[in-house]
């Protein structure tokens, strides 16, 4: 079994940096917008230069600080990159109709004769072909059910010991005035981690107000 070096956040940029570097010479999906985009779904507006550095900045906040679940972040990502390169394949057609409608509306239309020249080019099909293959197999390898599955027993492993470093750190006396209130409900009124930095009279205030 391949040994996991990095985190699934980790391993999700260094497969777009790979595909880069694989795609260099086939320019249909261009890589600074598709990290553009990347960072836009999640949530971060008005930015002028998009990089790899901003987007694993933006991963890591989503993941550390608020807390959304990394396994459904990496994942979703993963299948938008995926759609993004296959509708570059299934809406050539549609794509040509709308920048010649623009070049006939006569605004911006150097950027769009320049789009035009890339789709109507008889090399496209093969070259936007060869970036979705060359995405699926990086996925295949370093995103794999397998490896999945390490990082969510990596995950469970770290947040077992983040709670047992919280419940130990729970004195006997504070314990011993909740030890007949029930999981659940204590939770309505503390959680464990406010229990780690009580004092014995502040918790003899919250379980006045517990009723069992």
């Amino acid at each position: 079994m391949t040994q996991i070096v990095f985190s699934q956040t980790e391993t999700f940029i260094s497969a777009l940096e790979e595909w880069n570097e694989k795609t260099t010479n086939t320019g249909i999906q261009d890589y600074e917008t598709l990290l553009f985009i990347l960072i836009n779904k999640l949530g971060q507006k008005g930015l002028e230069s998009p990089t790899v550095e901003v987007l694993r900045e933006r991963l890591n906040y989503l993941v550390e600080v608020q807390k959304i679940d990394e396994d459904l972040l990496i994942t979703g990502l993963v299948k938008f990159v995926s759609e993004t390169l296959e509708k570059n394949i299934k809406s050539h057609g549609s794509n040509i109709l709308f920048h010649e409608e623009i070049v006939n509306s006569g605004e911006f239309i150097e950027k769009s004769i320049e789009i035009l020249e890339r789709l109507k080019s008889k090399s496209y099909f093969p070259k936007a072909e060869i970036e979705l293959e060359v995405w699926e197999k990086i996925v295949s390898e370093k995103m794999s059910k397998s490896n999945r599955n390490i990082w969510e027993n990596e995950r469970m492993k770290e947040l077992s010991s983040q709670m047992n470093k919280v419940m130990n750190s729970i004195s006997n006396d504070v314990w011993d005035l909740f030890k007949d209130v029930p999981i659940g409900k204590l939770k309505k009124y503390v959680n464990y981690e406010e229990l780690a930095g009580m004092s014995l009279e502040e918790a003899k205030e919250i379980r006045k107000n517990i009723q069992i």
